[in-house]
């Protein structure tokens, strides 16, 4: 888990110095940060998930 959560950032960060954008079909067009935020927040609740079902 640690390398790949090395190689997003490392991704990220050359996506920003690209100045990437992602265009999506509903939410328009997405900055890096715009992306990098959305997929933190599904992580963070997936995190959620794993132990809520761990506790059972």
């Amino acid at each position: 888990m640690r390398r790949a959560a090395e190689d997003w950032c490392d991704v990220v960060r050359e996506a920003q110095a690209r100045g990437a954008v992602v265009r999506h079909p509903r939410h328009g067009e997405l900055s890096v940060r715009d992306v990098a935020l959305r997929n933190r927040h599904g992580a963070l609740h997936h995190v959620w998930d794993v132990r809520r079902l761990g506790a059972r």
